[in-house]
C-alpha cells in the first residue's frame, strides 16, 4: 500500500553530554520469523522522509518532534501519527534524526504515543533495502550454503598510535585524558591530548593537546566510526597558534568536540593511512551454520564467528555465500552479507 502524506514524530533529542553505548538484546537465529515478529508487534510500520525537526520539551527530558513526509505504509496509518523515543540521547538508545534522511520506521504504542528506537528495526534506508523489498512483496533474502571469513591486516593509524609518538611526556598523559585533567594540563602547559566523542551520528574524530615540545595540535581520524571495514583509517595533523577552552559545547556531523579549541589551525599534513598498507585475503569455505548473526538488520548483519576454522569436508552447493569481514573496533564481531563467492568471482 503506497501513501503520501504527513506524519509527526516526537523522539528524543541527542544529549550534549558524552553517551554511553546503547545496548540492546540481540535477536539471533532465523530471519523470517524475526520480521514477522517485528511486523506483528509495532503499530504502524512506514518508509518516512525526514522534514523537519523541531525541540518538544518533556518533562525534564529533552525531546525533539520529527515530521516525516510518509511515502510508503506498510501497517496502520502513519498519517498524523506521533512517535516519542524515550530518554535523551544515544546512550539510552535514542534515535538522533537530521532533515532530508530517509528512514524504515517500527513505531509501538505506550502510555498513549507511539515509540521506537535503536533497538527496533527502525533505521535509514539504504540503496537496494532488502527489507523494504520483503515489507513490499513478501520476498526474503536467499539463505547461505556456506561462509567465507576475510582476513585483513595493516599497520595501525589511529589517535592512539600517533599521539604515543607526538606526546610523550608522563605515562598517565599518553592516553585520551577527560575535560577535567586536560584542562589541568593545558593550563600547566603539560604534554597531553584529549577527543571529542560520539553525538548521535558516525563521522570523523577530532582531538587536540599539546605535544612533548609544548605546540599545540589538533588531529583528525577519519573515517572513524564512520565505516565499518578494517584499515580504513587516516590521521591528519594541523599545528595550532595556541588552544582555547570552548564557550559551550559544540557538535559538528554528529561528533562533538574536544573541550579545547584550536586557534588559527596551520596547513594539514596526512601522518599516516591504513589504506596504504591494507592487505585483504579470503578464507576457505565454511559451514554457515558457525556463525551467529543478529537479525536486527537484513544486510549487512553482524555475525559472531568462532576463532577455529569450521571448513567444509564436502564440496559447497551451488548456492549464496555468507561473505563476513572484520568491523572495525569491533574485534568479536564481523559484518556479514549474502551474495555470490568472492573468491570464484576473482577466478579466471
Amino acid at each position: 500500500m503506497i501513501r503520501i502524506a504527513a506524519a509527526v514524530v516526537v523522539v528524543a533529542a541527542l544529549s550534549s553530554a558524552p553517551a554511553e553505548a546503547c545496548s540492546c538484546r540481540e535477536r539471533n537465529g532465523e530471519l523470517a520469523p524475526a520480521l514477522e515478529e517485528a511486523r506483528a508487534e509495532a503499530t504502524v510500520v512506514f518508509r518516512g522522509r525526514v522534514s523537519a525537526v523541531d525541540p518538544f520539551p518533556l518533562l525534564f527530558m529533552s525531546r525533539t518532534r520529527v515530521t516525516f513526509e510518509v511515502l510508503d505504509t506498510f501497517k496502520g496509518s502513519a498519517s498524523d501519527e506521533r512517535v516519542v523515543n524515550g530518554g535523551s540521547g544515544g546512550g539510552d538508545c535514542s534515535i538522533g534524526y537530521q532533515v532530508g534522511e530517509e528512514w524504515l520506521v517500527y513505531a509501538y504504542r505506550h502510555w498513549g504515543l507511539l515509540d521506537t528506537s535503536l533497538c527496533t528495526r527502525t533505521r535509514r534506508v539504504e540503496p537496494g533495502d532488502l527489507e523494504l523489498r520483503w515489507l513490499r512483496t513478501g520476498e526474503l533474502p536467499l539463505r547461505p550454503v556456506a561462509m567465507r571469513r576475510e582476513t585483513v591486516t595493516c599497520i595501525p593509524c589511529n589517535l592512539e598510535t600517533v599521539t604515543a609518538k607526538l606526546v610523550g611526556g608522563p605515562q598517565k598523559n599518553c592516553y585520551s585524558l577527560g575535560e577535567p585533567e586536560a584542562l589541568t594540563a593545558w593550563k600547566e602547559h603539560l604534554p597531553f591530548w584529549t577527543e571529542g566523542y560520539y553525538a548521535g551520528h558516525a563521522g570523523p574524530m577530532t582531538a587536540v593537546g599539546l605535544s612533548a615540545e609544548g605546540e599545540p595540535f589538533q588531529l583528525v581520524q577519519k573515517p572513524f566510526w564512520g565505516t565499518e571495514e578494517m584499515c580504513r583509517q587516516r590521521v591528519s595533523y594541523q599545528q595550532c597558534e595556541r588552544l582555547e577552552q570552548r564557550a559551550r559545547p559544540l557538535v559538528v556531523g554528529g561528533m562533538a568536540l574536544p573541550t579545547l579549541e584550536c586557534v588559527s589551525p596551520g596547513p594539514v599534513t596526512l601522518l599516516c593511512d591504513e589504506s596504504t598498507t591494507r592487505k585483504a585475503q579470503w578464507g576457505p569455505l565454511e559451514d554457515a551454520g558457525s556463525a551467529t548473526c543478529n537479525v536486527n538488520l537484513v544486510e549487512p548483519r553482524t555475525c559472531r564467528v568462532p576463532a577455529e576454522l569450521h571448513a567444509l569436508i564436502a564440496p559447497a552447493p551451488a548456492g549464496p555465500v555468507l561473505r563476513c569481514q572484520p568491523r572495525y573496533d569491533w574485534a568479536r564481531d564481523r559484518v556479514c552479507s549474502i551474495g555470490s563467492d568472492p573468491v570464484a568471482s576473482l577466478e579466471p
